[in-house]
């Protein structure tokens, strides 16, 4: 009856552990790649509407750490991080580089590939004991 209209969960493959996610959930760093594809298949979509070719596009490899709902890692080590290569849409004069992200949208990054820049921790302020 109604089954034809009801939205299945989609499995990426693109991080090292699978994961389900359904349409409404998904971020915008996670894109279905195949195995052996350079770009993923949101990203294609995306170069096809910009009219960028594939084959000549300049690309830039961009960063991101792992969250804890991905992976897990030991305390006190660095977070592991997933590297994308994105199509380069353009510059701005702060630096910032606009690409097309895994999910097809066009993002700002860091030109050195840098999706946030780290945060330093506050300054401990010390106080005297009650």
């Amino acid at each position: 009856m109604i089954e034809a209209l009801q939205m299945k969960p989609i499995v990426y493959p693109y991080h090292k552990v699978r994961r389900t996610i359904t349409p409404s959930n998904q971020g915008f760093w996670e894109g279905s790649i195949r195995e052996g594809d350079r770009f993923t298949n949101e990203q294609m979509h995306s170069m096809i509407v910009y009219g960028l070719v594939p084959g000549e596009v300049e690309t830039l490899v961009v960063t991101r750490p792992a969250t804890a709902r991905e992976l897990w890692w030991p305390t006190g080590t660095p977070a592991p991080v997933f590297e994308f290569e994105c199509p380069v849409l353009g510059l701005r004069k702060d630096g910032k580089v606009k690409v097309i992200s895994p999910s097809g949208l066009a993002k700002w990054v860091w030109p050195d590939g840098a999706i946030t820049r780290p945060r330093k921790a506050p300054p401990k302020k010390w106080r005297r004991a009650a």
